[in-house]
């Protein structure tokens, strides 16, 4: 069960809140497949024997 809303800005506050999780994963999710792709390139030009 959801919790009542006591006023009507918490219900536009709460869309916002999941907005704001959401584009904070996606951020997330993009730094740490650019750090893989760079760390991958890294370790191609460092050991290239190992790839």
């Amino acid at each position: 069960m959801l919790p009542l809303l006591s006023s009507p800005q918490e219900a536009l506050l709460t869309p916002n809140r999941a907005m704001h999780s959401m584009r904070l994963t996606m951020t997330t999710l993009t730094m740490t497949t650019r750090a893989t792709v760079t760390m991958r390139r890294m370790a191609q030009v460092l050991f290239p024997t190992m790839s």
